[in-house]
């Protein structure tokens, strides 16, 4: 009897994040992505010009958040290396809640991208969401990863 009865296995730590973490991303990448259709009506809604105005805008507006993210991506990588991926997965989960409620409150197209230009600049919840996992996951359950001292991309 060397088990106790109604003893429950503890699900180690790594495996709770994950859980906890595959659904929160799962439900940020859902609410970023479920209003990507509609922001070129948003821009025509705000009005100010001609049809041709609203696609360029409509681009600018889809595009922004990418593109800032593409230069800011790896300064987050480095505060995270120094402070720790838990306190980057918040920053980045809040900064992007707070950002999509401000694009409701665009006055102009010009408004709503420069809000969309900030969410690039401080969010990015999936990258800092999969540091965390990678970091915590011990060495025989983890997958392919990007080793940056080497600069190369490798799988265990």
């Amino acid at each position: 009897m060397g088990r106790m009865l109604g003893a429950e296995r503890k699900t180690p730590s790594w495996e709770t994040n994950l859980r906890a973490l595959w659904f929160a991303e799962l439900f940020a990448v859902l609410g970023f992505g479920i209003f990507k259709p509609v922001l070129p009506l948003y821009v025509s809604e705000l009005g100010g010009g001609s049809e041709q105005w609203v696609r360029i805008w409509a681009g600018i507006v889809v595009s922004a958040p990418g593109l800032t993210m593409i230069v800011f991506g790896p300064l987050w990588g480095t505060l995270t290396d120094r402070i720790g991926s838990k306190v980057m997965v918040l920053r980045a989960a809040l900064s992007a809640a707070i950002l999509t409620f401000l694009m409701a409150l665009a006055r102009s197209a010009q408004q709503l991208a420069l809000i969309r230009l900030t969410m690039g600049i401080f969010s990015g919840t999936v990258s800092a969401a999969a540091t965390l996992i990678a970091l915590a996951a011990p060495h025989d359950k983890q997958g392919c990863v990007w080793s940056s001292p080497h600069a190369r991309f490798f799988c265990r």
